[in-house]
């Protein structure tokens, strides 16, 4: 959401203050209640007292929102078109969970969580059909998936009509084979059959948006659930010269050697590994399932059985890899993953299920009664004009008969016009048996689904609230970006003047230009200290000792201030080639280049932090200039009975 970085005061300091009885404070003679104040104090703070200094300091948060939300109101925000706009887009967010069968989408959340606790191996062959086409070629399809099933029983390879007959481009290349895929993974219906096919069975044509599917289900499995692993990466491309190469894997073996001789995984991640995001963290990857990796990486990594093992070296597309099992994960708990079901089956095939069951509900409710007698005259009013845009709807005087009734309102064909009007040109030519039924029902639903979002707040006082915080949080940032945030980007005068009166509160510290070398023993890193003191580049170094060995010798290039390097600070920061110190089992030495003593940052070096400063100023003045201009009056007495 666009305000999500403001605090969440800023979107939920706004409860309806009708029928409060206690006025706890006036902003410009304008009541505040205790209740609305209680509310949103409880609703923010959960676990805080209530001490009269905490109610004072949540108390000084609340004026400042109140004062802010007035200004924005005096200044007209609340009746931009830009405003309007997107409060209109985040009340469709809102209403959502009201506009939903909740008791079909809980049991098909328990059906997903069910399925995500089994893997499926699956093949299939396509035959391609669009939701659009003519019920005439949707038949041919249909007919054609029968016959590939046909092929399929009576002993025919799957892989091989796959390879002849699917209009899924990959199955060229696996046959038709897909791996094993979990729930929520695959478009519902195609999840379904899959799922409810037996092991070495073929289903029948399973229609979903890209056509009929016949699915061959080759094994099920319990899901592996996610495993935690740390790795060790070298770089190695296949397109490398021959001579990297060679290096590469050589380099790897001997890190897999240190391994079985006992060395530790994690230290020798953090000296050898390329992979910088990790090695870090000794190698430590984000928990993984199936699919979320490449697959050998993937299979390398479920195959360990013990936490604690690790792989022999082998290749990906990314390098070599040596991987230690750090922790196995079950498949979470219905509680734990209930959140992101939720999310999921709202944007895949399951929400228009969830939407029809509504739709029923909703004609139940308001006593929907369609006339569908009255669609015949569009027969032969819609012609090719429609689909090309140059249709002109039908005289009211002639098109006005009823076609549905809801909640005691008639809608006529006149209605009907306005809709199938809106969308002419927009649609692909189908034949009208197909096409006139398919947009009433489209306009049914529609103008149920409008209707019922028109009475939200009049039926759920709960969404009226929460639509009104989401008012007040748009309004609020809106005019904080206008007066403070973009106003210290764009004010660069103003911006450079804050500086320069602060500059003395951005400073370097003491920065050094730095070669940093660490070495397997101490000879190595004497032999090393000789090169470097002759002015030899890190790659030249590099070459000559590390010529039997990658592990010899690790050098990196760095720029630091003093205290953020660990390896920089262990030396006395002097211009030239250090002495050689025993560190954390290696042999550390540092080449200085260049010493840059403290000194103040131009505004470039600090933007970030002065622009941060310029807008806390900003802030400050501003709110100054509120006070000045709304009366705020609290009663104490009345803030101190908050419980």
């Amino acid at each position: 959401m666009k305000f999500s970085s403001v605090s969440v005061l800023l979107v939920s300091l706004s409860l309806s203050a009708a029928g409060y009885a206690q006025t706890l404070m006036t902003v410009d003679q304008r009541p505040v209640s205790k209740s609305e104040f209680e509310a949103i104090y409880k609703k923010n703070n959960r676990e805080a007292s209530t001490s009269k200094e905490a109610l004072d300091d949540y108390m000084d948060l609340f004026v400042k929102f109140k004062l802010k939300v007035a200004e924005a109101e005096r200044l007209g925000l609340d009746t931009t078109q830009s405003f309007k706009n997107e409060l209109e887009g985040y009340r469709k967010q809102l209403a959502k969970p009201y506009l939903n069968d909740n008791q079909l989408t809980d049991a098909l959340i328990n059906e997903a969580y069910a399925r995500m606790k089994e893997e499926v191996r699956a093949s299939h062959i396509l035959i391609k059909v669009g939701n659009s086409d003519s019920p005439a070629d949707t038949l041919k399809a249909y007919k054609k998936a029968l016959e590939v099933k046909k092929r399929i029983e009576a002993g025919e390879s799957f892989s091989a009509v796959a390879e002849e007959l699917s209009d899924d481009p990959s199955a060229k290349q696996n046959g038709g084979d897909l791996g094993y895929f979990t729930g929520l993974t695959m478009v519902y219906p195609f999840e379904s059959a899959a799922f409810n096919t037996a092991i070495g069975k073929v289903s029948d044509p399973v229609r979903t948006s890209f056509g009929y599917h016949i699915i061959r289900v080759s094994d099920k499995r319990p899901a592996r659930g996610e495993v935690k692993v740390a790795h060790i990466l070298i770089n190695a491309g296949s397109n490398d010269p021959a001579e990297k190469q060679k290096a590469d894997q050589e380099k790897v073996n001997e890190i897999y050697k240190l391994l079985q001789d006992g060395n530790d995984f994690a230290e020798l991640a953090k000296k050898y590994s390329d992979d910088k995001q990790s090695s870090a963290n000794g190698g430590e990857l984000p928990a993984f399932g199936t699919g979320k990796m490449v697959e050998t990486f993937e299979n390398q990594s479920f195959e360990l059985k013990n936490t604690g093992d690790y792989t022999q070296p082998f290749r990906t597309v990314y390098g070599w890899h040596i991987v230690k099992l750090l922790e196995r994960k079950p498949v979470p708990t219905f509680d734990e993953l209930k959140p992101t079901l939720m999310k999921r089956i709202a944007r895949d095939d399951r929400s228009r299920m969830t939407r029809q069951s509504f739709i029923g509900k909703l004609k139940k409710e308001y006593r929907f009664t369609a006339f569908q007698a009255n669609l015949k005259p569009y027969y032969k009013a819609i012609d090719t004009a429609y689909f090309s845009g140059n249709w002109q709807k039908p005289s009211e005087k002639t098109f006005n008969k009823v076609l549905m009734e809801f909640d005691g309102k008639k809608y006529t064909q006149a209605d009907f016009n306005e809709y199938l009007d809106s969308w002419k040109g927009k649609l692909a030519k189908s034949e009208l048996t197909y096409f006139i039924p398919m947009m009433f029902d489209r306009w049914v639903e529609t103008s149920l689904m409008d209707y019922e979002e028109s009475r939200l707040e009049e039926k759920y006082p709960e969404f009226k609230a929460l639509y009104r915080e989401y008012r007040d949080g748009i309004l609020l940032f809106d005019l904080t970006n206008q007066m403070v945030w973009n106003k210290a980007i764009e004010d660069t005068v103003g911006l450079k003047t804050f500086f320069e009166q602060r500059q003395t509160d951005y400073m370097w510290k003491r920065r050094a230009d730095a070669d940093v070398f660490r070495a397997k023993d101490e000879k190595t890193a004497k032999k090393a200290v000789k090169l470097a003191k002759k002015g030899l580049s890190i790659e030249d170094i590099k070459k000559e000792i590390n010529a039997d060995s990658q592990l010899n010798l690790v050098c990196e290039e760095v720029v630091a201030e003093v205290g953020t390097n660990a390896l920089i600070d262990a030396f006395d920061w002097n211009k030239g080639v250090s002495a050689v110190k025993s560190l954390d089992g290696q042999y550390v030495f540092v080449r200085y280049n260049y010493i840059m003593e403290p000194q103040p940052k131009k505004l470039e070096e600090a933007r970030g932090l002065a622009t941060a400063a310029y807008q806390t100023y900003l802030e400050e003045n501003w709110l100054k200039e509120l006070k000045s201009r709304y009366k705020v009056e609290i009663n104490k007495d009345v803030l101190y009975s908050v419980r």
